[in-house]
């Protein structure tokens, strides 16, 4: 029996995993956050979250003449999530009902994606994974796919742009096989395998292509130290022949070949879970070795080509630079789950990365791919304005 002014200290300290804004929602409390807390996260909401970029003003002159564009979006499948919870079906029972699913954020960032995409008239969106919560789907007719999905980012505009996906461990909580071959019902979901790659080319610089390594983390994870993936989380749930162990050393052989290869003006590699990260919740060992594992990886591919790794999972809006290499990292997992909190200042270099933007906003990013650079824009959903941006240029050909 906490007094009211403490509940968002209990909420933020003990359940990480579900944002304060779920629990107001919920008890209909509007909470102002105690002076201790705020000097806790102090850092965030005076000094990180305060950055802003000098690209961010560009945004009002989009679109830009010879250019392409791309979105991107992760942990955004929460309607059919909601309407579980609200009809009782929760998780711990072996439902699909979470608190932290809110329909309402989810439908405000495909609004904002819906204004853009009118706009700029992009090519794709590209999926950071977590696109059913908080089980995946039971099968290719699980109602989930058209709450969660073919429903909620059907408006004009976004009707008929392809989906590239990425798989988070929401989904491989569920029948992968499912999506799949949703492939092959949606014109607009592009899953052909576990794991993949494609290539966009670069306009106004002929010959030239950016690379797009789609990852699956989860398949990654399956290859680390047996006695360490035995503790992963979700495993009762996962496939082996999916995610254990021959099919994460598979995954590990296509992903260092893959990025091994000479060509690309630049390397997007998209996986679901992090390298760095500020947000505040648990790491499993085994994660953390998929972290140490992919960022030597991700260093030896810079040598070849400038690389940015995006991610979700962690359900805000980050930008770290590796302070070593070429590698620049985009956390985007605000599609539509509950914000989570971040960690304290000492946490602001990790792995050699440092973080450069952090912010608690739902939203989405968009991507804009020029002759020799490509800039990246977060979007705040709740309203459709930029953010925060940033420039990467390519390599020399």
């Amino acid at each position: 029996k906490l007094p009211l002014p403490h509940i968002q200290v209990f909420c933020l300290l003990h359940l990480p995993c579900v944002s304060c804004e779920a629990i107001r929602s919920h008890i209909s409390l509007e909470l102002v956050m105690p002076t201790t807390l705020q000097n806790r996260f102090a850092f965030v909401m005076a000094g990180v979250a305060a950055v802003t970029s000098p690209a961010a003003g560009s945004a009002d002159k989009l679109p830009k003449s010879g250019h392409k564009y791309f979105f991107s979006i992760g942990d955004f499948g929460v309607a059919g999530c909601q309407n579980g919870f609200e009809q009782g079906d929760l998780e711990e029972n072996g439902g699909i009902g979470h608190l932290a699913c809110h329909k309402n954020r989810q439908e405000e960032v495909a609004q904002a994606m819906n204004q853009w995409a009118a706009r700029l008239s992009p090519e794709a969106v590209i999926s950071l994974g977590d696109n059913f919560y908080v089980r995946g789907v039971k099968d290719l007719d699980d109602p989930q796919i058209e709450e969660s999905f073919e429903a909620v980012y059907n408006k004009s505009a976004m009707s008929r742009l392809p989906w590239r996906i990425c798989l988070g461990d929401h989904d491989h909580r569920g029948n992968i096989t499912a999506l799949l071959l949703h492939t092959q019902r949606s014109p607009r979901w592009r899953l052909p395998a576990l794991y993949y790659s494609f290539q966009l080319l670069v306009p106004g610089n002929a010959g030239r292509h950016i690379e797009v390594v789609m990852a699956d983390s989860v398949a990654l994870e399956g290859a680390m130290d047996p006695e360490l993936v035995e503790k992963r989380r979700f495993i009762e749930d996962y496939t082996d022949a999916h995610v254990g162990a021959e099919a994460g050393h598979r995954h590990w052989e296509w992903l260092e070949q893959t990025l091994s290869s000479e060509g690309p003006a630049l390397r997007i590699v998209v996986a679901h879970r992090p390298v760095v990260s500020l947000v505040h919740r648990s790491r499993r060992a085994s994660e953390l070795q998929v972290e140490d594992r992919l960022t030597k990886l991700l260093t030896n591919a810079s040598g070849i080509s400038p690389v940015i790794y995006m991610h979700g999972h962690d359900h805000a809006m980050q930008h770290w630079k590796d302070l070593r290499a070429p590698v620049t990292h985009f956390g985007n997992g605000a599609g539509g789950m509950g914000i989570h909190p971040f960690l304290p200042s000492n946490y602001e270099t990790q792995r050699g990365a440092e973080v450069q933007w952090v912010e608690q906003e739902y939203g989405f990013a968009i991507h804009e791919l020029g002759p020799s650079d490509l800039t990246t824009y977060f979007v705040k959903g709740e309203t459709g304005e930029v953010i925060y941006a940033v420039r990467t240029r390519f390599g020399r050909p």
